[in-house]
């Protein structure tokens, strides 16, 4: 399960339980399976159906998890940069997050207008980390 869970926090995906994930892969198979055995009448197609469609889905999550690693990789110096002039103009470091969440790359501003949400309204700096290690998986 836990790898699960890591996978799904590297496709972006940290918003569902491997629990919800497992339950509908298992759903979407059993749906799939019917329709296959109810169009083609191939008991074999069937059962491969019920055994590839779990490894599909899986796989497309680990796909997913790769794209948007490698996308968030390519990003990830210019954030540090825009941290360390930060740091060296003076800034704190709630300031320096909340001038990443206006001027960062587009595509992680809402995930730190969410930590610095998160900080300003007093919630603890370990929570609000873990929090936003799972947001970047």
């Amino acid at each position: 399960m836990k790898w699960l869970r890591l996978q799904l926090e590297a496709a972006g995906l940290s918003r569902f339980t491997p629990g919800q994930i497992l339950l509908s892969t298992l759903f979407i198979t059993g749906l799939i399976s019917v329709w296959v055995q109810l169009s083609f009448g191939v008991i074999g197609l069937t059962v491969f159906a019920l055994l590839a469609m779990p490894g599909a889905g899986l796989e497309l999550l680990k796909l997913q998890a790769k794209q948007r690693s490698d996308q968030l990789q390519k990003i990830w110096p210019e954030i540090i940069d825009s941290l360390q002039s930060a740091a060296s103009s003076g800034f704190g470091i709630v300031d320096s997050l909340e001038e990443i969440s206006r001027t960062g790359p587009v595509r992680v501003r809402e995930v730190f207008r969410q930590l610095v949400d998160r900080i300003d309204r007093g919630l603890g700096m370990d929570s609000c980390l873990d929090w936003f290690k799972a947001q970047f998986g």
